[in-house]
C-alpha cells in the first residue's frame, strides 16, 4: 500500500467512520450525557489512527484514541485563544460543556460491567511544586476527569519519571511501564498531564483452546508466516460488507460476557483487500452494522500479542494541533494565569492480547507541558482472519470506540 493511498483512505476513513460506528451504538447512548464526548473520541481516534498509519502503512497498529482524547481534553481546559481553538477542532470537542461531557463519558465507563469484563479509566496530574496553577484549571480536571494533582520536583527527574511510570503501570494492571522514556522530562517541565485505560473481557462464548492450529498468514506484501489461528463455530452477528470493485468484506460481531463490550471484526475476502476495505468504510459501515444478523459462522481468528509506542506531536500538527507546540504562538494561560507554557511532547503507549479466553488491552497517554523555551447460511459462513484486518473494541452503552487495531502481521 502506497503512502498516497493510505493517505486518501484514511482521510476519508477519518471523516466519518467514527461517526457510523457512533450511531450503530444502542439508542440509549444518543441520548446520554456522554454521546457527545463519545461521538468526539470516536470521530478523533480515527483521525489519529489515520494519521498514524499514513506516516506506516504496512506496520501493525493499536491505538486508544479514547485516551488520547482524554489527556488532551485536560489540557484544553488549560487553553485559551486560538491554541483552545485549534486543540477543541482536533478533538472534535463538544461546542456546550465540552468537560461535563468528558465528565459524563469518564463517569459511564467507570460503571460496573458484571462478570466477565473490567473497565478502568484513570486520569492524574502531576505539577512542579511551587509553580501556581489556576483553582479553575484544577477544579475542572478534579470535577469532570477525577484527576487529582500530585506535586513533584521534576529537577529530579529520573525519581519523578519513575513514580509516574509506576502509576501508569498500576493502573494499566502492569500491562503499560515506562511510558516516559528517559530525556522526556526536565528542569523546564512543569506538568505532566496522564490517562490511562484498562480492558479485560472474557468472551462471552470462548474458543476452544484443542481446536487451536498452525496456520499461515498472509501479509500485505504476499509473504506467509505461521500464526497460531484460534477457531470456533456458533452463532454470531454477521454481515457482508460491499467494498466495491467486486470484493466485499465479511463483519463479525464477539461480544464480551455482559454485552456491554464487544470486538468487531472486519476481514476482507480478498487477499490483499484490506486497503479497499479501509476506503469503504466510511461510507458503508453504518449499513453493514445495521444489516449484522445472527448467522453460523466458523470464525479462524489469530492469537494476538500488539504493543505499539508513538510520540504524537507530529501526527497533531498534521490534524491541525499547531499552536500548542510552538514556544511562540502556544497560549496555555488557563494552567497558570499567564503565557510561557508550551506542550513539548505527548506519549502514546498501547497493548492488545487477544486469546481462546477473551481479550486484554491497555492504553496510557501523557501530555508533557514544559516552560516555552523548553525543547523536548447452507452452511456456516467462514470467516478467517488469515490475512489483514481490522478490529474495534467498543464501549457498546456510551458506543465510544475504547481500541483501533490494524492487524497486517499477528
Amino acid at each position: 500500500m502506497t503512502l498516497t493511498t493510505a493517505r486518501r483512505a484514511f482521510a476519508a476513513l477519518a471523516s466519518t467512520l467514527a461517526l457510523t460506528l457512533a450511531a450503530a451504538a444502542p439508542a440509549l447512548a444518543s441520548a446520554a450525557p456522554h454521546a457527545a464526548a463519545a461521538e468526539a473520541a470516536n470521530a478523533f481516534g480515527f483521525d489519529l489512527y489515520g494519521a498514524l498509519v499514513a506516516a506506516a502503512p504496512d506496520e501493525n497498529l493499536v491505538v486508544s484514541g479514547a485516551s488520547v482524547e482524554l489527556a488532551l481534553a485536560m489540557t484544553l481546559a488549560g487553553a485559551r485563544g486560538r491554541t483552545a481553538e485549534q486543540m477543541a477542532a482536533v478533538l472534535h470537542a463538544p461546542e456546550r460543556d465540552p468537560h461535563g461531557a468528558f465528565g459524563a463519558l469518564c463517569a459511564s465507563l467507570g460503571d460496573d460491567r458484571g462478570a466477565g469484563v473490567t473497565l478502568a479509566v484513570a486520569n492524574r496530574l502531576w505539577a512542579q511544586a511551587g509553580a501556581p496553577l489556576e483553582a479553575p484549571f484544577t477544579r475542572t480536571l478534579a470535577a469532570s476527569y477525577g484527576a487529582g494533582v500530585v506535586t513533584v520536583d521534576f529537577a529530579a527527574t529520573e525519581p519523578v519519571r519513575r513514580r509516574i511510570n509506576a502509576w501508569v503501570a498500576r493502573e494499566t494492571r502492569q500491562q503499560i511501564r515506562d511510558l516516559v522514556p528517559p530525556g522526556v522530562l526536565g528542569a523546564t517541565t512543569r506538568l505532566v498531564l496522564t490517562n490511562a485505560v484498562y480492558l479485560r473481557g472474557a468472551w462471552e462464548t470462548g474458543f476452544d483452546a484443542a481446536a487451536t492450529v498452525d496456520a499461515p498468514f498472509e501479509d500485505l506484501d504476499g509473504g506467509r508466516a505461521s500464526v497460531r489461528l484460534m477457531r470456533r463455530r456458533g452463532e454470531l452477528a454477521h454481515a457482508v460488507a460491499d467494498v466495491g470493485g467486486g470484493d466485499a468484506a465479511d463483519v463479525v460481531k464477539l461480544p464480551f460476557r455482559g454485552g456491554r463490550v464487544a470486538m468487531i471484526l472486519l476481514v476482507p475476502r480478498s487477499r490483499r483487500g484490506l486497503p479497499a476495505l479501509e476506503a469503504a468504510a466510511p461510507a458503508g459501515l453504518d449499513g453493514w452494522l445495521a444489516r449484522l444478523a445472527p448467522a453460523d459462522v466458523a470464525l479462524g481468528l489469530p492469537r494476538l500479542d500488539l504493543a505499539t509506542k508513538k510520540l504524537l506531536p507530529t501526527a497533531l500538527r498534521a490534524l491541525g494541533m499547531v499552536d500548542a507546540f510552538d514556544a511562540v504562538r502556544a497560549d496555555l494561560s488557563g494552567i497558570d494565569g499567564r503565557r510561557g507554557l508550551v506542550v513539548s511532547d505527548v506519549i502514546h503507549q498501547a497493548a492488545l492480547t487477544v486469546d481462546e479466553a477473551g481479550a486484554e488491552a491497555a492504553a496510557a497517554t501523557a501530555v508533557v507541558i514544559a516552560e516555552a523555551d523548553a525543547g523536548p447460511t447452507a452452511g456456516p459462513v467462514v470467516v478467517t482472519a488469515d490475512h489483514p484486518f481490522l478490529l474495534v473494541l467498543r464501549d457498546e452503552v456510551t458506543g465510544v470506540n475504547l481500541f483501533l487495531a490494524r492487524v497486517v502481521a499477528p
